[in-house]
C-alpha cells in the first residue's frame, strides 16, 4: 500500500488527466503518466542525477518534439500557402495603439 500511495502522491502534482466523459481517455493519460514516472525513476537510477519529476517531464517533451518535429505549412487558405508561420503572426493579429482624434474620442 505504501508504494501505491507514494506513486499517487508523485503523480498528483503533474497529472495530465483532464475532465472528460470518455473513460478510455482517462485510462490512457493515467498510463502515460505512469510510464513517465517509471522512466523518471529509471533515469535517476542510471544517471544518478536527481531532477524533479516536472523538469524531467518537460525535458522529455522537448526531446520528443525536437526528434519528431516536421515543419508542415498549413494549407487552410490560399493566401497562407508559402508563408512562414512566424511571419504570418507578426502583422495583423496583435493589437496596436490607436490615437484619439476629433471624431472618435
Amino acid at each position: 500500500m505504501g508504494a501505491i500511495d507514494k506513486t499517487d502522491m508523485l503523480l498528483s502534482s503533474t497529472e495530465s488527466v483532464r475532465k472528460t466523459i470518455r473513460w478510455y481517455k482517462k485510462v490512457f493519460f493515467h498510463l502515460l503518466d505512469l510510464s513517465i514516472l517509471n522512466a523518471h525513476v529509471i533515469y535517476k537510477m542510471k544517471t544518478g542525477e536527481n531532477i524533479p519529476l516536472l523538469q524531467f517531464q518537460i525535458k522529455l517533451i522537448k526531446e520528443i518534439v525536437e526528434k519528431y518535429q516536421k515543419f508542415r505549412p498549413r494549407a487552410s487558405s490560399s493566401k497562407n500557402i508559402g508563408q512562414d508561420a512566424p511571419m504570418r503572426l507578426v502583422a495583423r493579429h496583435f493589437p496596436s495603439h490607436v490615437e484619439k482624434n476629433e471624431k472618435k474620442k
